[in-house]
């Protein structure tokens, strides 16, 4: 008889990163660290790219499966949609630093979860855990 076992839920990281300390201070956005190989792998290849239509297609793909908040405006004050078309929206350095500080992010290995139950059971109904930290990164241009 075959070995069977409780399906596992991979922990859900996100965190919010603001950029204190650069011209975009105030800016706080907030992504899914917890992504698939393929898709970190697909986004660190497009924002290499010089193609116009890979660079959009990167964007979007962030916008769509990374991107899950922020505070960000349009000069009139009104707010700019967090998602896809929201990315194309944004000033092309705002968005060419968004993107490079969440793949420096989100390579990073995770913080530790804390430490099992200790009868090692888990409580029924509780989904993953969501792990979320606020990240300061400060001016990345300079060396510290």
């Amino acid at each position: 008889m075959a070995e069977q076992w409780k399906g596992y839920r991979l922990p859900q990281r996100t965190a919010v990163l603001d950029f204190e300390g650069t011209p975009y201070d105030g800016a706080r956005v907030r992504c899914r660290l917890s992504v698939s190989l393929r898709t970190l792998l697909d986004l660190q290849g497009l924002a290499e790219s010089r193609d116009a239509a890979e660079l959009r297609a990167g964007f979007m793909k962030f916008g769509a499966e990374v991107l899950l908040g922020w505070n960000l405006e349009y000069p009139d004050g009104a707010p700019i949609p967090a998602g896809a078309e929201g990315m194309l929206d944004l000033d092309q350095e705002f968005a060419q630093e968004l993107m490079t500080r969440w793949v420096q992010v989100v390579s990073q290995p995770p913080a530790p979860l804390g430490g099992p139950s200790g009868n090692g059971a888990t409580s029924a109904g509780l989904s993953a855990p969501t792990v979320e930290r606020s990240l300061n990164l400060g001016d990345l241009s300079r060396p510290s």
